[in-house]
């Protein structure tokens, strides 16, 4: 199984679900770190007779079409496709539209379902099945899905305080290293091994700095943050994106919270939102497109991309979507 490639996410989950899969498989060309708007170009790496495994990257509106058409040649190059994945489909894309074996639930994390899927290849008596179990508790728990009966039933094997211990570790530490993708693939490559988070010392002296800089993003927030209607935003917060966009909300006492990160030409935003029922991710999968962006995720978190010139247009657009 040498020629396979793992592509995922550079998240808690996505990295725990990367390495379940690098367990699985043994040897691989080459593990990406990658996200939804730049998953297509990505999988260029993947040449005619090359095998994929994608894990814990959502289908994004504007892009789903081009994205499809890569998938597809892998699969006319007579590789084999797998993409493991747990966010809500964009609109008008269903299961069955998605070429190649789509692992498909948004039950819960990629992790989970990850664990679920190689796991009938397993001794569940082994020692390797329980450090199977162990890192897709550490991604479950970092995307905030520890609460399914899989996990709660898997937890209950556990001393709780060291599994989260170790989760904790493993989601702080990659906050302090958002773009620092061949440093996430060797974590990658530990953790598969069997090696803790906590033994890994990049991820704790990140995890460290992390903390210790969380009252500096509260601040900077507090300071900076600006309203669109009941959307509160800030722009290039000093840390952690996506906690930046939940303080946003916080402080503001708004529905939405948006933090903003300015790459060249692109505003890259983290969104939040108080109440699931509200579906910001099915508003800005819509709107993104018209505004010559894309967008993915969940109904309480998920992320898009414009252009910079539309930025203000966007939000302004947004604000009225969510009042109607």
């Amino acid at each position: 199984m040498s020629n396979w490639w793992i592509l995922s996410h550079g998240d808690g989950d996505g990295i725990a679900s990367a390495a379940l899969s690098l367990m699985h498989i043994g040897n691989v060309k080459g593990i990406y770190i990658t996200h939804p708007a730049g998953l297509k170009d990505d999988l260029a790496v993947v040449r005619s007779g090359d095998s994929a495994i994608i894990t814990d990257i959502a289908l994004s509106s504007g892009i789903t079409r081009d994205l499809f058409f890569e998938l597809e040649r892998i699969l006319k190059g007579g590789g084999e496709l797998i993409y493991i994945d747990h966010h809500p489909l964009p609109p008008g894309i269903t299961k069955q539209d998605v070429p190649g074996m789509f692992v498909h639930d948004e039950c819960c994390s990629a992790s989970e379902l990850t664990y679920r899927f190689f796991k009938k290849d397993l001794d569940m008596r082994s020692f390797e099945s329980r450090t199977f179990e162990k890192i897709a508790l550490y991604g479950a728990i970092s995307d905030y899905m520890d609460n399914t009966d899989w996990a709660s039933n898997a937890l209950s094997d556990w001393d709780k305080r060291y599994i989260y211990y170790e989760a904790g570790i493993l989601s702080q530490g990659l906050e302090g290293m958002r773009r620092q993708y061949d440093l996430k693939r060797e974590i990658v490559k530990a953790i598969a091994s069997g090696e803790d988070p906590s033994s890994i010392s990049e991820l704790v002296v990140n995890s460290i700095f992390m903390s210790r800089n969380e009252k500096v993003l509260i601040k900077f927030v507090f300071e900076n943050v600006k309203t669109v209607g009941r959307i509160a935003y800030v722009e290039e917060p000093p840390g952690s994106v996506p906690r930046a966009a939940t303080y946003a909300m916080a402080l503001s006492g708004t529905l939405i919270g948006i933090a903003i990160e300015k790459k060249k030409d692109i505003a890259v935003m983290s969104v939040r939102a108080r109440d699931p029922s509200l579906k910001i991710n099915e508003i800005m999968m819509r709107l993104a497109p018209e505004f010559g962006g894309n967008a993915g995720g969940h109904p309480t978190a998920c992320g898009a991309r414009v252009p910079l010139s539309n930025l203000k247009r966007f939000l302004i657009s947004l604000s009225e979507a969510i009042d109607s």
